[in-house]
């Protein structure tokens, strides 16, 4: 059950969106059993596949680019890649237990449709902590915590431990048009370092560490009550600060 967020209509695309890349990664799974593609860890402690109706946020890097979009995570002490391509993901869920979801997967689509990795995982709320730093910024940790689950691949017992601090900053002072970030300073280190915007048809850059609703259900935000995309990112600070404070 999800945490008290706005109610998700029934016709929402975003739940129909996320039931297909259920599926998706239901016939990765068997694709890559029936192959035996090599893989990295493939596991979870929960049904598979999840079946989310919640609010998902996406651990967004500062000035994310494809080649560097996420926050860090760490598996088994080992740091995930961040990059961004489809169906690649690094989201939580704030489940109505106060319990956290985390989905992480990667996906490699040459050849066998492969997942890369994929990890989804409930903490418990004693697993993981919430610190609010002040003015909206707040930050979302689990440090050294091992899970039991399921290797999905061999069917197996498995464990691992995840390590990561995902932070949030408040998104509106820290939001320029595409056109006066690429005229910046920033933009030429940036562009050098990572190659360019995640999205160059994007109309504005967020230059801070943050959370933002999953793109499937950023699309949703007229439905959900906001009228634009930006004041739906902007909310974030005080729907997951007022839940978990």
């Amino acid at each position: 059950m999800c945490a008290a967020f706005p109610s998700i209509p029934a016709d929402s695309a975003y739940l129909g969106q996320m039931r297909q890349w259920a599926e998706r990664d239901e016939k990765r799974l068997l694709l890559m059993r029936n192959a035996g593609a090599p893989s990295g860890p493939v596991f979870t402690n929960l049904d598979f596949p999840p079946r989310i109706s919640c609010f998902l946020f996406e651990a967004k890097a500062a000035m994310a680019v494809p080649t560097k979009y996420y926050q860090g995570l760490k598996v088994d002490g080992s740091v995930l890649r961040n990059d961004w391509a489809h169906d690649f993901c690094r989201s939580l869920a704030v489940l109505e237990d106060r319990s956290l979801l985390l989905l992480a997967q990667a996906v490699a689509s040459t050849g066998t449709d492969t997942l890369l990795f994929y990890h989804a995982v409930k903490f418990e709320p004693n697993e993981y902590s919430f610190s609010a730093l002040g003015n909206g910024r707040f930050e979302l940790s689990v440090s050294g915590v091992a899970k039991q689950g399921r290797d999905l691949l061999g069917g197996r017992e498995a464990s691992h431990t995840y390590d990561f601090s995902f932070m949030h900053s408040p998104t509106k002072p820290a939001r320029l048009s595409s056109t006066s970030f690429r005229a910046s300073a920033l933009a030429s280190t940036v562009y050098g370092r990572y190659g360019g915007l995640a999205h160059t048809t994007e109309e504005s850059v967020i230059t801070v560490a943050h959370l933002e609703p999953h793109p499937y259900l950023l699309a949703d935000y007229a439905k959900l009550g906001y009228k634009s995309k930006n004041e739906f990112i902007d909310s974030v600070s005080e729907l997951l600060g007022s839940l978990l404070h």
